[in-house]
């Protein structure tokens, strides 16, 4: 749930390295985390991952490109961790 290029390379090596022998076609799609640009708590972070897949879920669920399997990454900060 990201068209960022780091994350949806993330997903396809995660994908391609769980599931070997299967081909795989990962595309992103741009969403609204509905959270604050830098989440500060992991509980933020959560809730943004979270919107991220409902949105993209809704808008992906009637169409030719609905999916087998939704992803979101969402980074953000807690406590001086990331």
């Amino acid at each position: 749930a990201s068209d960022n290029p780091a994350k949806i390379n993330a997903v396809a090596d995660a994908f391609t390295t769980m599931f070997a022998d299967t081909a795989w076609h990962i595309q992103g799609y741009p969403t609204d985390s509905g959270v604050a640009a830098q989440p500060m708590t992991s509980a933020e972070t959560y809730q943004g991952a979270q919107h991220r897949l409902q949105q993209l879920f809704r808008q992906l669920q009637h169409t030719a490109d609905a999916a087998d399997f939704y992803v979101a990454i969402e980074a953000g900060l807690d406590h001086d961790m990331t």
